[in-house]
């Protein structure tokens, strides 16, 4: 971990990595396969960068999961910026859901002079 990063309480990121396993892949339809399929998932990590000055923006946390990374909205779960590939919808459903606990480690995380109203 470097100094501008902060990763996500162990009791969140494990919750949103049950969301992620529970959801499976989302489909482009909104449909999720998860019939007798494992879902496996080898990394993940959520991250939020407390420093403003270098990442501006709404309020936003990066989720890498395997060999893919990518930031997303915190209360809309909207994709801002790359790819988890077929994992991205449901990072999207899985941030969205999560978004109150994740406002509050962003609030939390915020320099003085840097906190969003």
């Amino acid at each position: 971990m470097d100094n501008d990063e902060i990763t996500i309480p162990k009791e969140l990121s494990r919750s949103m990595l049950d969301s992620f396993t529970a959801y499976g892949e989302i489909q482009e339809d909104g449909r999720s396969l998860l019939t007798e399929v494992t879902v496996e998932i080898g990394r993940f990590k959520a991250v939020i960068r407390p420093n403003e000055s270098q990442h501006r923006g709404r309020p936003h946390c990066l989720i890498e999961v395997n060999e893919t990374s990518a930031t997303f909205d915190i209360v809309t779960g909207d994709r801002l910026a790359g790819s988890l590939k077929r994992w991205d919808r449901t990072a999207e459903k899985v941030v969205k859901e999560h978004s109150g606990e994740l406002m509050k480690v962003w609030n939390r995380t915020r320099p003085d002079d840097q906190k969003l109203h």
